[in-house]
């Protein structure tokens, strides 16, 4: 006998900003952790916008790292998966809420989790820190209407 269980949820609320700007806000940190830091409690190097999850902000290979937030636009009410791919470690935070927890060091690995959704709007907050040796990070979703990709920057803004 098998048995399922599904759990009716209500989408979380789009936000209605007054205005958007393409892109993303970052904030760029230099310092050697193991493990993700409380980023709101360090001074930033620089800050400043992109237009998506690229490291180019960096001014240096290691001990690095970045927090994008912004808004992503989804367009049909639903759930959506989000993932990050990351070397090393990495969160993903959508309307505040912890998604994903891909922390510690590590080679590229990838992981994901899910939010219901309502179309429009959502904040999304991802925090990156490297290490040492190799770096990167892809950040991707797929949902109703969307099929698995990175996020493109047409669907991000603050």
């Amino acid at each position: 006998m098998t048995r399922r269980r599904f759990d009716k949820v209500t989408p979380a609320a789009a936000v209605a900003p007054v205005a958007t700007t393409p892109g993303l806000r970052f904030a760029y940190f230099e310092g050697d952790w193991d493990r993700l830091p409380a980023f709101s409690s360090l001074v930033p190097v620089r800050q400043g916008e992109t237009p998506g999850f690229d490291l180019t902000p960096r001014r240096q290979d290691d001990h690095f790292g970045l927090v994008y937030e912004g808004l992503v636009s989804v367009p049909r009410d639903g759930v959506y998966v989000f993932s990050v791919e990351s070397d090393d470690g990495s969160r993903l935070l959508v309307d505040g809420r912890e998604l994903v927890s891909n922390d510690g060091i590590h080679a590229m690995q990838e992981r994901e989790g899910e939010a219901a959704l309502a179309a429009g709007l959502h904040r999304l907050r991802v925090e990156f820190f490297e290490k040492a040796g190799e770096e990167g990070l892809r950040v991707s979703y797929r949902g109703p209407g969307v099929s698995n990709r990175e996020i493109p920057s047409a669907a991000l803004s603050h």
